[in-house]
C-alpha cells in the first residue's frame, strides 16, 4: 500500500501567477521574496532531476490532475488572514488580482466572491489541519496503522469541506464566469507533478 504525494512546483508562484501585470505592482519587499522563491524553485528542480520521474505531469497532461488539487491550491493561494507575513499578504493580493487580468477576465466582483470563499475555507479547515499536525508530531517517525486511519479520516473531512466550498462558489457564477475560472485552474494543473511516495509500511511500527 502506498500513498501518492501531490507536488505543485513553485513555478506557479514565480512565472504563471506573477505575470508582468502583477510584477508592476510589486514592492521591494515582495521582489526580495520573489527572488527567494526562484532560488527555491531551482533547487527543487535540480533535486527532481536526480529522482524518479513523475507518474503524472500536469504540464503535458493536465487532465491527469484531480480538480480538488487545483481547487485547494487556488483557494490557499489567495486566502488572507492575520497570520500572513507582508510578502505573503501581498502575494495573495496579486494572485487574486490576476484573475481580473485580461488573460483570465473575471469581473472584480466575481474575484471578490472567490476571495470570500477562500477565506471561509481557510477558517473551516483550521481544526482539521491542527488535529492532523498534532497527530503527526506526537507519533512520528513510527506511527501505527490507527494513526494513518485517523489522518485519512481528517483528510476526507477536509476534502468534503473543499468540495462544499467550491460547489457553493460555482453556484454563484455564470457559465461564462466558470469558463474564465477554469482558465486559472488549468494553469494550476499545468504546474502540478505527481510522484510515487514511500510505502506506508516503512513508517509503521513493527
Amino acid at each position: 500500500m502506498t500513498k501518492i504525494k501531490w507536488t505543485w512546483t513553485l513555478v506557479i508562484l514565480v512565472t504563471v501567477a506573477l505575470s508582468a501585470t502583477a510584477i508592476r505592482h510589486t514592492m521591494a519587499q515582495a521582489q526580495q521574496d520573489h527572488s527567494q522563491h526562484q532560488m527555491a524553485a531551482q533547487t527543487s528542480a535540480a533535486t527532481k532531476d536526480s529522482g524518479p520521474p513523475p507518474i503524472a505531469d500536469g504540464d503535458t497532461n493536465p487532465g491527469a490532475i484531480p480538480d480538488l488539487v487545483a481547487y485547494e491550491f487556488l483557494l490557499n493561494s489567495i486566502a488572507e488572514g492575520p497570520a500572513l507575513s507582508e510578502p505573503e499578504r501581498l502575494r495573495a493580493k496579486m494572485l487574486a488580482e490576476e484573475m481580473s487580468s485580461v488573460r483570465i477576465g473575471l469581473a472584480k466582483e466575481k474575484v471578490a466572491l472567490v476571495k470570500e470563499t477562500a477565506n471561509k475555507f481557510k477558517d473551516d479547515i483550521k481544526s482539521f489541519d491542527a488535529e492532523s499536525k498534532g497527530l503527526k508530531d506526537r507519533n512520528w517517525p513510527k506511527p501505527d496503522q490507527s494513526i494513518f486511519g485517523q489522518l485519512n479520516a481528517l483528510q476526507q473531512q477536509k476534502e468534503a469541506s473543499l468540495r462544499k466550498a467550491f460547489n457553493s462558489l460555482l453556484g454563484q457564477l455564470s457559465d461564462e464566469d466558470k469558463e474564465k475560472l477554469n482558465k486559472r485552474l488549468l494553469e494550476i494543473k499545468r504546474s502540478v507533478k505527481v510522484y510515487q511516495d514511500i510505502p506506508l509500511e516503512k513508517f509503521q511500527k513493527k
